[in-house]
């Protein structure tokens, strides 16, 4: 945020429980209120406050699937649902989801729920990617400026060998 500041640029962070609908209309609105439209929106949520909770998927509850995809596929399809048409009404946009491979990966480390909430949020990104900018286009009557980035650490990826 800084080097965007010294460039002259309007960047704040603005945190809220992403999995709570109206803590994000409230974030937007205070966001918006100190910047302007939101031109740029980075996700970066992906433990419950409450820590991983390590266990494995046999012995985890519906409540710990929960958790996660409520805060790593709903919380970013909250935010997304209350800042895109603001998006898309000034014809540009971007949307950056950080997200991980663990989704991918398939380790053995007690963490179903949060890799099937992480490839939950990709395949959003797939919609986004597609869906969401054709509605952009049918709605401007142009393409529009609006895109949607997800960075993924290759870190979680085993070597082949």
């Amino acid at each position: 945020m800084q080097q965007l500041t010294e460039q002259g640029l309007k960047a704040i962070a603005a945190p809220a429980d992403v999995t709570n609908y109206e803590a994000v209309q409230g974030m937007v609105a205070e966001s918006e209120a100190k910047v302007g439209g939101i031109d740029i929106f980075v996700s970066n949520a992906g433990v419950p406050v409450d820590g991983m909770g390590y266990r494995k998927f046999i012995e985890s509850s519906r409540e710990d699937w929960t958790r996660f995809v409520d805060l790593n596929m709903f919380g970013l399809m909250n935010a997304c649902h209350i800042i895109v048409p603001g998006m898309i009404e000034r014809g540009y946009g971007r949307i950056v989801a950080i997200t991980s491979e663990s989704w991918r990966a398939g380790l053995p480390m007690g963490i179903a729920a949060y890799a099937a909430s992480k490839a939950g949020a990709v395949g959003f990104r797939c919609w986004c990617r597609r869906g969401l900018f054709r509605l952009a286009r049918s709605q401007l009557g142009h393409r529009s400026g609006i895109a949607a980035q997800w960075r993924q650490p290759d870190s979680l990826i085993p070597a082949e060998t």
